[in-house]
């Protein structure tokens, strides 16, 4: 005898669709809260933690965290990715330029281009780490340690300041990593690719980091 699962009631499909809104919007508020604490945060945090205000690992935790809390699908969480970095880059330079220090965002801002292309990413890597299925824990888990195990060390090798917070930021970056990687991840071989898509995405954030800048300079 076999079963045939229920059509969902209308009541039933309707608190859904409130739930997803609702995760949406938390998202995006939080997301903006966020972009516009940063300029603050570059001011009156002390020396130890300034570099929390003016790091893009931090912005990419709080996207990941906003989207995998949303509860969103993986098509609605990669635009939501998107535009919660806008967001933030958008409330960000609102609040900067209300305090004095003008900072126009809109298209084609530099990071609000950014945005677009890695915001995607961060958003799927958040549904996926949700969704369980084994094939996308590898790399759900490899995107949002690669910010930050790059990051971390392009302040240490490459830009030559925040040392201490650079170091800080590797090691969140390896125990994101390792944590996700033991709890997450079933079998020995799939870690094992999901710790080299981590260190591979980190050597792209800091070829990245390095090159892009260069080159803009240079145009």
């Amino acid at each position: 005898m076999t079963t045939t699962a229920l059509p969902a009631r209308p009541r039933e499909r309707r608190r859904g669709l409130l739930r997803g809104i609702g995760g949406v919007v938390l998202a995006l508020a939080g997301s903006a809260v966020a972009g516009a604490l940063t300029p603050i945060g570059q001011q009156y945090l002390p020396e130890p933690l300034a570099p929390l205000a003016n790091s893009s690992g931090s912005w990419t935790v709080i996207a990941f965290a906003a989207v995998y809390l949303s509860r969103t699908r993986p098509v609605v969480a990669a635009v939501l990715g998107a535009a919660c970095f806008v967001l933030m880059n958008e409330l960000y330079g609102v609040v900067s330029t209300l305090r004095g220090y003008p900072y126009t965002a809109g298209f084609p801002d530099f990071w609000n281009l950014v945005a677009i292309v890695v915001g995607p990413v961060v958003g799927l890597a958040a549904a996926w780490l949700r969704s369980g299925r084994a094939a996308l824990l590898v790399p759900a888990i490899a995107a949002p340690s690669a910010v930050l195990l790059g990051e971390g060390v392009y302040y240490v090798t490459v830009l030559g300041v925040f040392g201490a917070y650079g170091f800080v930021e590797i090691g969140a970056g390896v125990l994101l990593l390792l944590v996700l990687v033991v709890r997450r991840v079933p079998s020995m071989q799939m870690r094992l690719a999901t710790v080299a898509l981590a260190l591979v995405g980190a050597a792209a954030f800091v070829a990245a980091y390095t090159l892009v800048p260069a080159a803009l300079v240079a145009l």
